[in-house]
C-alpha cells in the first residue's frame, strides 16, 4: 500500500477517535478508493473495509478476488468469505476479534446499498449508524498537490477532446451524433471511462440536464455541451455553448452575461469566504441583466473522485472556502422553448484567492 493512502488511514482513525466512533464501513465506492486506491464494480456480493479507531483495517471481500487487493496486505488485513458463508455474519466476527463485539456507533458508507445497511442494523440492534461522509467528505474535499496535478490533466484532456470536435461541422448531425463524435476523441485521449456527455441544440438547450436526442441540429441553433470524463479517478467537467451559424443580439447578449458571471464567480473566491457567496456573485450579475429567474440551478459543485461532492456553490451553505477545494463554476440562462446557455469550468481555492484549472477560451465559438 502506497504511504499517502496509510496517510489517510491514520487521519480516519483520528476522525474516528475525534467524534467518537467506534468503526468505518467503506463499501465500493470513491471513499474506498482516496483510502485505499482500490476499486471494482459493485454487486450484490460484499466487499467491506473495516476500519477501527486503533490498530490494522479488515478488508473483507470475495474469497475468489482476495488475489485482487493482495497488495494491499501491507495495510490491511484481508478477510476472504466462500460463496456459501454470509458475509455480514463474518463481518460481526470481525468486529469481535477487534474487542468490539456490540459497536455503538458506525460510519456506514454513503454509497453502501440499501440492503446492506438493513442487514447489518439486524446483526447490530446496539449499533446507531450515521453517514461515512461526515468523516471522509472533510478530507476529500480538500485536494492535495498531486490530486489537482490529476485534476488539471483531466480537464486539459477534455478541452482537447472538444477543441478536436470543434473542427467538424454541427449542422445536419443529430445531439446524439455530435455526443458519440465526442466520446470517440475522448476514448482516443486515453480517459478511463466517458461519463457524461450532454448536447441541447436550439429548445433542447434551456434543459441544464437533458440527454443528447435525435434532434438534427440547425443553422441558427445554440447548442450547450457538457461533457465529463475519468482519468486515473479524477473527473473532468466542463461545458461551453457554441452557435451554429452568426447568432443573434439576443443571444450575444445572454452569452456575455453569462461569461461575465463566469468571471465574477472566479473573483470571489478567497479562502474563508462562504460557498454561498460565490453563488451570489454570479447570480448577480445574472439578475442585474433581467435573467434572474432564468438561472436555475446552483452555481457549482465539488469536483475530485466524484463528478458531484463536496462542496457545494449554493444559497444557504455557510462553509468557508479552504485552499486546496475544487468545484465548478457554471452559471447558466435557460429560456424555454427557445435556447439555453452555459459556461462551465473546473476552479480552485488557491492560498490567496481562486485559479481555474480549465483553460479554455471563454470566447464567444461560432461553428459551421
Amino acid at each position: 500500500m502506497e504511504p499517502w493512502y496509510q496517510q489517510r488511514l491514520r487521519r480516519v482513525q483520528q476522525s474516528l477517535r475525534e467524534a467518537d466512533l467506534d468503526f468505518v464501513f467503506l463499501t465500493i465506492s470513491p471513499d474506498l478508493f482516496y483510502l485505499t486506491g482500490y476499486t471494482s464494480f459493485v454487486s450484490e456480493r460484499l466487499t467491506l473495509l473495516v476500519i477501527p479507531p486503533e490498530g490494522r483495517p479488515t478488508l473483507v471481500c470475495p474469497d475468489f478476488e482476495t488475489g485482487m487487493v493482495a497488495h494491499l496486505a501491507d495495510g490491511v488485513d484481508i478477510v476472504g468469505w466462500a460463496e456459501t458463508q454470509d458475509p455480514v455474519a463474518l463481518v460481526r466476527e470481525t468486529l469481535a476479534s477487534l474487542g468490539c463485539p456490540s459497536p455503538r456507533r458506525i460510519a456506514m458508507s454513503d454509497h453502501a446499498w440499501a440492503v446492506f445497511l438493513l442487514r447489518f442494523q439486524a446483526a447490530l440492534p446496539a449499533a446507531q449508524f450515521v453517514p461515512a461522509s461526515c468523516l471522509l467528505a472533510p478530507m476529500r474535499r480538500v485536494k492535495d498537490q498531486d490530486e489537482l496535478q490529476i485534476l488539471k490533466k483531466a480537464q486539459d484532456m477534455a478541452v482537447e477532446g472538444f477543441h478536436q470536435l470543434l473542427q467538424q461541422p454541427f449542422a445536419g448531425r443529430t445531439e446524439k451524433q455530435v455526443a458519440a463524435a465526442l466520446r470517440h476523441q475522448f476514448e482516443v485521449l486515453g480517459f478511463e471511462r466517458v461519463e457524461v456527455i450532454l448536447v441541447g441544440s436550439g429548445p433542447n438547450g434551456a434543459n441544464p440536464h437533458l440527454a443528447p436526442t435525435d434532434r438534427v441540429i440547425q443553422r441558427g441553433d445554440a447548442v450547450v455541451l457538457d461533457f465529463g470524463a475519468v482519468y486515473r479517478g479524477y473527473y473532468s467537467d466542463c461545458t461551453r455553448t457554441v452557435h451554429v451559424g452568426p447568432p443573434s443580439d439576443e443571444f450575444r447578449k445572454v452569452f456575455e452575461t453569462v461569461r461575465r458571471a463566469n468571471q465574477a464567480a472566479l473573483a470571489a473566491i478567497r479562502p474563508g469566504v462562504s460557498c454561498e457567496s460565490i453563488d451570489r456573485a454570479a447570480r448577480r450579475v445574472i439578475e442585474e441583466a433581467g435573467y434572474g429567474p432564468f438561472f436555475t440551478h446552483r452555481l457549482g459543485h465539488g469536483i475530485g473522485l466524484e463528478v458531484h461532492e463536496e462542496p457545494y456553490m449554493v444559497e444557504g451553505n455557510q462553509l468557508p472556502l479552504e485552499p486546496g477545494m475544487t468545484f465548478t463554476d457554471e452559471p447558466g440562462i435557460y429560456l424555454p422553448g427557445r435556447f439555453g446557455c452555459r459556461l462551465e469550468d473546473v476552479v480552485t481555492v488557491t492560498e490567496s484567492g481562486g485559479a481555474a484549472l480549465t483553460d479554455y477560451t471563454h470566447e464567444l465559438i461560432v461553428v459551421d
